[in-house]
């Protein structure tokens, strides 16, 4: 009977292979199997409560079984309980943490160890830590992880290393716990910033008034403060180099970087602007309680015009084309923001930054100024035609019920695989910020 469901599940009669699920789980009551395959097809026409229903008697057969955790988990927070689906997807992590321990320790006592299977154990260790949010953990696991790896599994192993490093930065710097200097130096001196552009993505697709749509300019920083950035971060590229990793498709959105955590100059500076101005603008701008943002990566990116865009940095051993622009992505992280260090028309000609459903590109008037927007609307930025754009990038999350930021991650994930092209057509912007607003609007304050 199970085979025959499935059987029909895989020609796409849903409720002909429920029909046959349900029948299974009425005959064998106790058959963990059915329950699941009941609730499976249960998602798939979108009947949530019913289908939280059925893993919850597979979970009766199975309760350690962590998959079926996190598939109630997923059924919930859709069938709008995202309370009740956190709970399940952390029960979930804690099993698969188990799970992990007694993998790891049976290869340490294997004689025969396989370093590349151990090394895929600890990273899918580190990724539950990290869920849980317990990253102190999760960056020890990831730096076993790249100890171990293949050459083929170490640049991913020690990326998550460096990405867990920064969250954990950014986290303690805005709880008070990284010491910031004293404020009496004049480049500390920044009044609030003060917004003179809006541009606004029109409202579709079930919102009247969605702050997601909107994207905002705001006078910031004065020349002396971005003069002193400029030398700093030169300072700091002359002994430690710029890093240019992959990312995107090609290489597409890969540019000279400085990871901010990594300058303690100029990371005690920015988690200061964090925590007095740029996080209570956000705040402010977007309607989402300030202790619920928190900040993720902050980077300084360096776009350069033309033949030299192409030509090798000091540290960058490969040179890669299309350094004068980023291609349209959506971020990460449903916030982010940039702040402009080089003055146009006179470092620079060209750039911003390209909202693909407006088909207009923002602009900021002066050195200094900050731009607001969410990262879930697709965009890019213009190609520099003459000199340097130097722009410091940051990433803000919000705080909310991890099974509901894996879902909408899904959900745009799902889009970069071409499954819904969501990640590539800007006419999806209304629905993913209407989809995005839903489940920030909903995180208990």
């Amino acid at each position: 009977m199970l085979a025959l469901g499935d059987q029909l599940q895989a020609e796409g009669d849903l409720e002909g292979a429920l029909a046959h699920f349900s029948n299974a789980c009425y005959l064998s009551p106790n058959d963990e199997e059915a329950w699941t395959s009941r609730g499976a097809v249960l998602v798939s026409l979108a009947r949530f409560t019913a289908a939280a229903a059925s893993y919850d008697r597979a979970l009766d057969a199975e309760p350690e079984d962590a998959d079926l955790h996190r598939f109630r988990g997923h059924s919930l927070c859709q069938a709008g309980n995202p309370r009740a689906a956190a709970e399940c997807h952390g029960m979930g992590l804690a099993l698969s943490t188990e799970y992990f321990d007694e993998a790891l320790a049976a290869a340490s006592v294997t004689d025969e160890r396989d370093e590349t299977s151990v090394a895929d154990e600890w990273s899918a260790r580190a990724l539950a830590l990290w869920e849980m949010g317990r990253l102190v953990e999760a960056k020890a696991c990831f730096a076993e992880a790249a100890r171990l790896a293949s050459p083929q599994q170490k640049p991913e192993a020690e990326r998550n290393q460096e990405r867990v490093h920064s969250l954990l930065f950014w986290e303690r710097a805005v709880a008070g716990a990284v010491p910031l200097g004293t404020s009496s130096t004049p480049w500390y001196a920044a009044s609030p910033p003060e917004r003179y552009k809006v541009v606004t993505l029109p409202p579709q697709a079930g919102y009247e008034t969605n702050p997601l749509y909107e994207c905002h300019v705001l006078h910031y920083l004065n020349s002396p403060t971005c003069s002193w950035l400029l030398s700093s971060v030169q300072a700091h590229t002359a002994e430690h180099s710029w890093s240019l990793p992959h990312r995107g498709d090609a290489g597409n959105l890969s540019v000279p970087e400085v990871a901010l955590s990594e300058c303690p100059t100029l990371s005690r500076w920015m988690a200061r602007r964090l925590c007095a101005e740029i996080l209570p603008a956000m705040s402010r701008l977007f309607g989402i309680p300030l202790h619920l943002l928190l900040p993720r990566e902050v980077f300084w990116v360096r776009y350069t015009a033309g033949e030299a865009g192409a030509a090798l940095l000091p540290g960058v051993t490969e040179p890669v084309q299309g350094r004068d622009r980023v291609a349209l992505h959506r971020d990460g992280h449903l916030l982010s923001f940039n702040v402009l260090v080089s003055e146009p028309g006179v470092d620079f000609e060209g750039g911003g930054t390209h909202l693909a459903l407006l088909g207009a590109t923002v602009k900021p008037e002066r050195a200094g100024d900050v731009t607001m927007h969410s990262g879930c609307v697709i965009h890019g930025s213009e190609a520099v035609t003459r000199g340097t754009r130097d722009i410091i990038v940051g990433f803000v999350e919000v705080d909310m019920p991890f099974v509901v930021a894996r879902d909408l991650y899904r959900w745009k994930r799902d889009g970069r695989e071409g499954r819904h092209h969501h990640d590539s057509d800007p006419q999806y912007d209304p629905a993913f910020l209407d989809r995005c607003w839903q489940a920030v609007s909903h995180v208990p304050t």
